[in-house]
């Protein structure tokens, strides 16, 4: 079989998760099954840094990084068979910038895992439904969740693909029961720690009366510093990795928003793979992952969220291994790369022989 040319023009380089996640990891599975991948980022590393600590973003930067976008397709997009762009090409312009150089590739897959089409869903005429239109032109739409699958439907999209967002295929880690107090984790970004300061008083009151210690990997909030009971653990993949098999729950709050019910899940499905037991809110695509499982706990209120921890703590230890060996399970059916790749590849190959 001839070898695929695939070029991912994502948002980010390696340190923006979405990006990291749903493209860069899939580069080496992909080569090996007779495809030649290029990866070009939009935006560095340089900009998520400015973006977290809140700092100005140059005009100059974006200028040039768009203008270079726009060179490197315009000399590099005969050479591929297929195109995957992460969400649009050029964001905040309108879509015929977008849609016009879309149309010089042969074959094209827009992937989409938050619903960013609700940043324009109160602009001007000439930016409103812009991600709709992206849909439209695209052969087929890799969805991360089951709300942005039937979003994309809705638009006419010509095939649309659930493809969650995966985790690492990971051995099952057997944890030892609690012994210094319940360790509770949640790993995400400065842009989603929103939903724990909207917890904050119902942490500090599990912090007091479970002595409970929460840990938030990628947090960077001075309001978290204030409460002891609270360690902020800045982000890298092996930090990552060893606090995994440190938490007892993990735990993953939202808010009930449309932006929320469009999520894919990806915190619960990283705890859980490797068997931690999770509390989420019941928001979305957190309820298709829990509901009926008993690998975790779904909690709306604050009550109960307390109960969900009195739950798991009253549990013995042959009760808490076997929700940890439930939460396992229920993501290797289908959330972890190998799973997802076969989709993924699948579709590739289809799209390449009938086109």
């Amino acid at each position: 079989m001839k070898k695929i040319k695939l070029l991912f023009l994502t948002r980010y380089d390696e340190k923006g998760a979405s990006s990291r996640i749903r493209f860069y990891n899939y580069k080496g599975l992909l080569n090996s099954s007779g495809c030649e991948v290029d990866i070009s980022p939009l935006l560095t590393s340089e900009y998520l840094e400015k973006i977290y600590a809140n700092a100005r973003v140059s005009k100059i930067y974006l200028l040039k990084r768009y203008f270079l976008r726009f060179l490197f397709i315009i000399s590099h997009f005969w050479k591929y068979d297929v195109l995957i762009f992460e969400k649009e090409l050029f964001p905040s312009l309108p879509s015929f910038f977008d849609i016009g150089l879309l149309r010089l590739f042969k074959r094209k897959i827009l992937d989409i895992d938050d619903a960013v089409y609700l940043n324009y869903e109160n602009s001007s005429r000439l930016f409103k439904g812009k991600i709709e239109k992206l849909f439209k032109v695209s052969d087929i739409v890799f969805a991360g969740s089951p709300a942005l699958e039937e979003k994309a439907l809705h638009c006419g999209v010509k095939k649309v693909v659930w493809l969650p967002t995966p985790v690492p295929d990971a051995k099952f880690f057997d944890k030892d029961s609690v012994s210094d107090g319940l360790v509770v984790g949640w790993i995400g970004s400065p842009s989603t720690q929103k939903y724990l300061l909207a917890r904050l008083e119902l942490i500090k009151f599990l912090i007091s009366e479970f002595k409970t210690k929460f840990v938030f990997i990628g947090a960077k909030s001075d309001e978290f510093a204030k409460v002891p009971g609270i360690e902020v653990v800045s982000w890298d993949k092996g930090v990552e990795e060893g606090w995994l098999k440190k938490f007892d729950l993990g735990i993953m709050p939202l808010n009930d928003s449309e932006w929320s019910r469009a999520k894919c899940s990806y915190k619960l499905l990283l705890y859980m793979s490797v068997g931690c037991p999770v509390i989420a809110s019941p928001i979305g695509m957190n309820v298709d992952v829990l509901e009926g499982t008993r690998a975790g706990y779904l909690a709306g209120s604050d009550e109960e969220w307390v109960d969900a921890v009195k739950n798991y703590l009253n549990k013995s230890n042959d009760e808490k291994r076997s929700m940890r060996k439930r939460s396992y399970e229920r993501v290797q059916g289908e959330f972890v790369y190998s799973q997802t790749f076969l989709k993924m590849w699948s579709n590739l190959a289809e799209l390449t022989r009938s086109s």
